[in-house]
């Protein structure tokens, strides 16, 4: 927070010690718009009580047994969601994750961290009935906030028409009942959706350890500081299965990594698989490791699951090709980016490499082949090459925050602050001219500025530089 607060509001110092208390309880880092929003909520909830000091609400604060904390970080705590929100998350699950598990012979059960009020796990359910799932193997979706009252309003699974959006008519048939004020998921779907409270600053976790077979948590460590994420996310971790994936929100994707998770590409997304042990394991858990290793895709009907239908995403959705599809249509050093990202799924990043290198060198103009070329030699470790693919694309594509935001994370992972902080406030500037509902790579422009913000403190950072642009 910075510059003389208006009288009206909270004095300064109480509002830091609020702001401190907020972030010791529940990671939210709030910056200098979010302290605004904080300050408003203060005085709301002072006049609620009846209170007229400041300093007597933050004593009151202090009190665990008076739950007002709580109560507090309800008020300003994000729940900005959706049902199938980032939808190529949704297409890669769809394509390779559930047919892996459609050849699973145990309980599946996946995890929505940071729910708020619950369409994504909802929307995990509908895609998991969609492929099948259920029908041949017990499915638990587990959701769970720190805020209470999204719960409460998840449990209900009630939403007014503008949160389908992104549901198509037969999806809403299907799964939807209509209510006077919008609509109600139906019972099909909240009988495998189960919730519970959960701060994720918590070393005590919801499930067991290696249990979760696929993990969301996103755009909710945005709000982290690097070292709380870097924390969270290691706990995380500990409860994937080996060969579980996590999918973290676009924007976090470069925080949230741990010990055990290994990078891998879907098409046109990005998630962080737990590495399997050398050794066999269980026969249940063979199909998925044979999945993993031979990057075939099972088509519905194939496997222990008879006639089921393909998991169908809203028909706004494009169809994403399978690994076996891309496999035969783009054979090795065709150049094909789609095989390029299949290769990287399997983690075959040496093929990755050479498919994406063959594309560029049959038309060295595309951006997007670039900017693969750079995501690739990162995950490889060799950050030189890396940044000279995202150079590249921002050669190509000057309009467009991505590269900036890449070197900007390359720039951090060097240490090189101040062309870290330099890129995100380039990246920043682009981002504000655009609608915060703007999509890009699956996150939204208001989202992946906030990211610039929080990480690179994004401002006027121009005449700053550790190294040469």
């Amino acid at each position: 927070m910075r510059g003389a607060r208006d009288q009206r509001g909270i004095p300064e110092p109480v509002l830091l010690r609020i702001a401190e208390l907020i972030e010791e309880q529940s990671g939210l880092a709030l910056d200098d718009l979010q302290c605004r929003a904080l300050d408003a909520a203060v005085v709301e909830r002072m006049a609620a009580l009846n209170m007229g000091e400041p300093w007597d609400y933050l004593a009151l604060l202090r009190q665990v047994r008076s739950g007002e904390l709580r109560v507090l970080i309800e008020r300003i705590a994000n729940g900005e969601t959706a049902f199938f929100r980032n939808a190529p998350h949704f297409r890669a699950l769809r394509d390779v994750v559930l047919p892996v598990l459609l050849t699973v012979a145990r309980r599946v059960v996946f995890w929505s961290a940071g729910c708020a009020t619950g369409e994504e796990a909802y929307s995990l359910a509908i895609a998991c009935l969609e492929a099948g799932l259920p029908a041949v193997a017990p499915v638990m979706v587990l959701g769970t906030d720190i805020n209470r009252s999204a719960l409460a309003a998840a449990e209900r699974g009630e939403y007014a028409g503008r949160h389908l959006a992104n549901v198509g008519p037969e999806l809403r048939e299907r799964y939807f009942e209509p209510t006077p004020r919008g609509w109600r998921v139906n019972d099909t779907v909240r009988a495998l959706v189960s919730w519970a409270p959960h701060n994720l600053l918590n070393t005590e976790l919801p499930v067991p350890p290696e249990s979760v077979d696929l993990l969301f948590c996103q755009n909710v460590t945005i709000y982290f500081r690097p070292e709380t994420i870097r924390r969270v996310t290691e706990r995380l971790a500990t409860v994937l299965r080996p060969g579980g994936h996590f999918f973290p929100g676009f924007s976090e994707m470069p925080w949230c990594r741990a010990p055990g998770l290994e990078l891998v590409s879907f098409g046109d997304c990005f998630a962080y698989r737990k590495q399997l042990p050398r050794s066999s394991g269980s026969v249940q858990d063979r199909p998925m490791k044979r999945r993993l290793a031979g990057g075939r895709a099972l088509n519905a009907g194939e496997g222990s699951l008879q006639g089921s239908r393909r998991a169908r995403l809203p028909q706004s959705v494009p169809e994403v090709p399978t690994a076996a599809a891309a496999e035969s249509a783009h054979p090795a050093g065709s150049g094909s980016l789609e095989s390029a990202r299949q290769a990287a799924s399997r983690g075959d990043l040496a093929r990755a490499l050479q498919e994406v290198s063959a594309a560029l060198e049959a038309d060295p103009m595309r951006p997007e082949a670039w900017e693969l070329f750079g995501l690739l030699q990162r995950q490889a470790g060799r950050r030189d090459e890396a940044e000279r693919g995202f150079r590249r694309q921002l050669y190509l594509a000057p309009e467009s925050p991505l590269p900036h935001f890449h070197l900007a994370t390359l720039f951090r992972e060097r240490g090189q602050t101040n062309d870290a902080r330099r890129e995100y406030a380039r990246a920043a500037r682009i981002l504000e001219t655009l609608s915060p509902e703007t999509q890009l790579a699956g996150v939204t422009a208001d989202l992946l500025l906030r990211a610039c913000r929080r990480f690179g403190l994004a401002g006027d950072t121009e005449s700053e530089s550790e190294g040469p642009s």
